[in-house]
């Protein structure tokens, strides 16, 4: 497969295009050490074509579950392609299990593109990933805009993997948690309880955490104290939900910008407000954007 690889400064990104339009390594070069701002990429894995191992995704036409892969929209119900064979739910839509095509490509940024007609999903639509480095951040954009001559459900984001240590802390601020059920979908919605409180910041370790929290402000948080590594990642306000996922005893964590809760589609249909589904309707499109500003502490 080939790699793309962007420079600017201490920051190198290397993405893939082929396997998802996913990002396989993002480092942070201090002196000597590399510091790695998502979790890399093994190479083995990458040429098995294990999306699932890379250090970050794009969630296009959706993101999260849709239950039972079915959607209903405007009173009509579609079958949807499951993208997991062990998962009963339709899962983080299809892009991510595509190959993107790269539009423009230099030694800081690079554009990727995807068709997303005639794949399964029943809602023709074209997705594009920008990526432009500097020698303090990540800029990444995505967009999806309808290609159809009907209105369609649209949602968006980016499934960014982190490395998981016993001491790594969030700090972010939320209105609600959005709890889900043993399927990992929408269960019910709630006042944020003091474990999952990161306002103040706290570390990640034993919260097992697998919900999205809304009303967040657009800004996470993130340290290694054991690497001396910190993130800023800061998000549009069309990503206007957060989900988080920290399973027990696992070498890595998820902090996931989107635009849209868990099953969004099929609770808009039911009535759930909040729920963060965008309708575009024939030529419009949904864009978001995510700044990663890395930098190294001195305790590491």
């Amino acid at each position: 497969m080939v790699r793309h690889t962007l420079r600017a400064g201490r920051l190198g990104v290397e993405l893939v295009p082929e396997l998802g339009g996913s990002i396989t390594r993002f480092r942070l070069m201090d002196g000597d050490r590399s510091l790695d701002v998502l979790r890399p990429s093994a190479p083995h894995r990458v040429e098995q074509g294990d999306v699932l191992a890379t250090s970050c995704f794009p969630l296009v036409p959706y993101s999260g579950r849709i239950r039972d892969a079915r959607l209903t929209f405007r009173g009509r119900t579609y079958e949807v392609p499951r993208t997991v064979a062990s998962e009963p739910n339709a899962l983080h839509g299809d892009g991510w299990q595509r190959p993107w095509s790269v539009e423009r490509a230099d030694a800081r940024s690079i554009i990727l593109s995807l068709d997303g007609a005639n794949t399964g999903w029943p809602f023709p639509y074209r997705a594009v990933q920008t990526f432009a480095l500097t020698s303090e951040a990540l800029d990444a954009e995505v967009s999806l805009t309808n290609m159809g001559n009907d209105s369609m459900p649209a949602g968006i984001g980016l499934h960014p993997w982190f490395t998981a240590t016993p001491g790594v802390r969030l700090r972010t601020a939320a209105d609600e948690v959005w709890t889900t059920d043993e399927r990992h979908l929408f269960c019910s919605i709630e006042a944020i309880p003091e474990r999952w409180d990161f306002r103040d910041g706290r570390a990640l370790a034993g919260t097992e955490l697998c919900h999205g929290l809304t009303g967040w402000q657009g800004r996470a948080e993130l340290e290694w104290p054991e690497t001396g590594l910190r993130l800023a990642m800061t998000a549009s306000a069309s990503l206007g939900h957060l989900v988080v996922y920290a399973p027990p005893d696992q070498d890595f964590f998820c902090v996931e910008p989107v635009s849209h809760s868990v099953d969004a589609f099929n609770l808009e249909s039911r009535g759930v407000p909040g729920n963060g589904t965008v309708v575009l309707a024939p030529g419009e499109t949904l864009i978001g954007h995510v700044r990663f500003a890395p930098e190294a502490t001195s305790d590491g």
